[in-house]
């Protein structure tokens, strides 16, 4: 089934991209930076 392999790439990307937003937010927080300023 193309669309189920489809579907799991797509969940795989989505995973991936929360996972490196979440790093790299928990990076710029322990180096004392925020988005606001």
């Amino acid at each position: 089934m193309p669309g189920g392999t489809a579907t799991r790439v797509w969940r795989i990307r989505i995973s991936f991209k929360i996972g490196f937003l979440t790093d790299k937010f928990k990076k710029s927080v322990m180096s004392g930076k925020t988005f606001v300023g």
